[in-house]
C-alpha cells in the first residue's frame, strides 16, 4: 500500500484528463461511452468519487446552458461534475446516483474558456457508462 501527499493546488496533470475535448457549440450533443474494471481513481469532488473516472476538457466559447445525463451499467453508481481546474475545490456543481443509475447535470456557464466535466463512481465498481452532454 502506497500513497502520496502534495501540498498547494494541483495541477491539471494531476487529474489526467482524457484527450477528447468537449466544444461548446449551439444546439449540438456530445456522445461518449466507456467500460471501467474495478478499481481506485484520482478525482474526487464533493459528490463522492473514489471510483475510476473520465475527465473531459469542455471548451466553452460563449455562456449558455449545459445538460450531461450518464446511464450506468453493473456497479458503476455515477457521480457527475462541472469543475475549472483539478481540484475538487474548482468543483461548480455535482449530482450523483446509486449503482447502474443516472445522474444528470444542469448548469449554466457563465463565461468562455475551459472547465471539466468528470464522470465519476460514487463506489469502486467495475461497470460501464454512456454520457451525452448537449448545449442550448
Amino acid at each position: 500500500y502506497a500513497f502520496s501527499v502534495d501540498f498547494g493546488w494541483p495541477t491539471i496533470d494531476t487529474c489526467e484528463p482524457h484527450p477528447e475535448v468537449i466544444t461548446q457549440i449551439p444546439g449540438s450533443a456530445f456522445l461518449w461511452n466507456n467500460d471501467f474494471t474495478e478499481g481506485q481513481g484520482r478525482v474526487d469532488g464533493y459528490c463522492g468519487g473514489p471510483g475510476r473516472e473520465n475527465m473531459f476538457p469542455l471548451d466553452a466559447s460563449y455562456p449558455g446552458n449545459m445538460f450531461a445525463r450518464v446511464e450506468t451499467t453493473g456497479a458503476f453508481a455515477p457521480v457527475l461534475s462541472l469543475r475549472t481546474d483539478c481540484a475538487a475545490l474548482s468543483e461548480l456543481s455535482c449530482n450523483s446516483a446509486g449503482a447502474g443509475g443516472v445522474a444528470e447535470l444542469g448548469y449554466y456557464i457563465p463565461q468562455a474558456g475551459r472547465y471539466y466535466l468528470v464522470v465519476d463512481q460514487g463506489e469502486i465498481g467495475a461497470g460501464g457508462y454512456s454520457l451525452r452532454v448537449d448545449f442550448e
